[in-house]
């Protein structure tokens, strides 16, 4: 599998809070830009996006937590094993979740973050997430949205209370049910599993991109030939072009 990564502080905010995880690579330190393209691993692969929340360095420091614990659990808990994957992924969260509230004690400062993981094993795939960081499948010009944005704005549309397009400028859309730090420590993702072809691209985003590129936009990037060596960099310039509000990260995966 060839995978594209980038991430961007974006053109309006001072510090990137965003980090990524590729197979045991993530941001160690703020970075305001970067772009890189690799293989994927034989057996196991693990990408993940974190979110951070909380302004300053805080969000950035919740989300570097996320990934520290997360290369922790890839090098002792993750397997081939598909059927052990959610468990691991519970108590990872828990762990992480648990870390990040004894930071925000131990700083009195509040901090979190989000997280969208895609874990594969050849053409098999298990995708995860909490908050509104997003995981999509792409195969033959569709694109499926595999996870759930938990914000206040997407249950009131759940329940019927609003509409989809209403989600968009709701105040509330941005408002998280569901993040790591929250100090509740049950916190359950959502799951979806799928099994991928040649040529199919998985995609991990920050709300960086959602915010400014709707499911229609990014489909229609995805289905440019000429950005398959730069994906990732290509939905980021996207993003920025079209005002670049947030931190802004992206990872693809291709078949």
């Amino acid at each position: 599998m060839k995978i594209t990564c980038c991430t961007n502080t974006g053109n309006r905010r001072s510090i990137n809070e965003d980090n990524f995880y590729i197979n045991g690579l993530y941001l160690k330190r703020r970075q305001n830009q970067i772009l890189l393209r690799c293989d994927s691993l034989e057996g196991v692969n693990i990408f993940a996006i974190f979110d951070g929340m909380g302004g300053e360095s805080n969000g950035s420091l919740a989300a570097k937590i996320a990934a520290e614990i997360l290369c922790k659990y890839q090098r002792e808990k993750f397997t081939d094993n598909t059927d052990q994957w959610s468990a691991i992924v519970d108590e990872y969260i828990h762990e992480t979740n648990e870390k990040v509230c004894e930071m925000i004690d131990k700083t009195q400062r509040n901090m979190g973050s989000t997280m969208a993981l895609i874990i594969t094993n050849g053409y098999h795939v298990k995708a995860y997430n909490l908050g509104d960081s997003r995981t999509y499948f792409y195969s033959q010009g569709q694109i499926k949205r595999l996870s759930v944005d938990h914000t206040v704005a997407a249950q009131l549309a759940v329940a019927g209370l609003i509409s989809e397009e209403e989600v968009i400028d709701h105040p509330y859309r941005n408002r998280l049910t569901r993040h790591l730090g929250m100090g509740e420590f049950d916190i359950k993702p959502h799951v979806n599993e799928i099994n991928i072809k040649d040529g199919d691209i998985l995609t991990i985003c920050s709300d960086g991109l959602t915010d400014m590129c709707n499911d229609t936009m990014i489909l229609s990037m995805l289905n440019e030939k000429s950005c398959n060596e730069n994906i990732a960099g290509k939905l980021v310039e996207s993003a920025l072009a079209l005002g670049g509000h947030d931190n802004v990260t992206v990872i693809t995966i291709k078949a």
